[in-house]
């Protein structure tokens, strides 16, 4: 049997497009060739409107490989009896919020003018449904703007102004994509922007 992660975002034609995200689709395929697998997949998730980005990841798989505690062993059980099981992880529209401070130092060894922060939609810890597309407003967006104050003070500077702030996805194409990641898995990233000599 076959696993795959697929990336996927919704279609307009989907029911809840423009108010979730992106979903990571894994898939129990029982077929005896991965292209047709693969293809088995793609149909599904086309079928129930989405599109497929790519596939991340593919391998096979045995009831060996699934202790009998294991929580995806029941979706192996499952499509060894139904032949295709799909399993859609899906992320809110918006998982971070971005913002730029003008920041000052407080003590002489920092030297920063401006601050980038990234602030996971898991950290506000809000109860609110980070699906919604209205998730980053009111007092979702000021607590993200308190943990970032909070965490740039205890760098050492004090927050001057708020430059910009935007709830943001991942981009591959922008150069802060590593900068966003660490926010989905920390929580909370921080960088400091000096002055450029001229």
């Amino acid at each position: 049997m076959y696993v795959l992660t697929v990336l996927a975002v919704t279609t307009a034609e989907h029911p809840d497009h423009g108010r979730i995200g992106e979903a990571y689709v894994a898939c129990w395929i029982d077929r005896d060739d991965e292209e047709d697998a693969i293809a088995v997949a793609t149909e599904m998730i086309v079928s129930d409107g989405w599109e497929v980005v790519g596939i991340k990841e593919v391998s096979t798989v045995t009831e060996a490989d699934y202790d009998e505690d294991d929580e995806y062993r029941r979706y192996f059980e499952q499509a060894v009896t139904d032949k295709e099981v799909l399993v859609f992880n899906v992320c809110p529209m918006f998982p971070v919020f971005c913002m730029s401070f003008e920041i000052a130092p407080t003590s002489a060894s920092n030297s920063a003018c401006k601050a980038m922060a990234w602030v996971s939609n898991e950290y506000i810890g809000e109860d609110c449904d980070p699906m919604e597309p209205d998730f980053w407003s009111g007092a979702c967006v000021e607590r993200a703007v308190a943990i970032a104050t909070e965490a740039i003070s205890e760098n050492g500077y004090k927050v001057m102004r708020l430059l910009e702030h935007f709830p943001s996805r991942r981009d591959e194409s922008s150069g802060d994509c590593r900068f966003y990641d660490e926010a989905e898995e920390n929580g909370l990233c921080i960088v400091f922007i000096h002055d450029q000599p001229e």
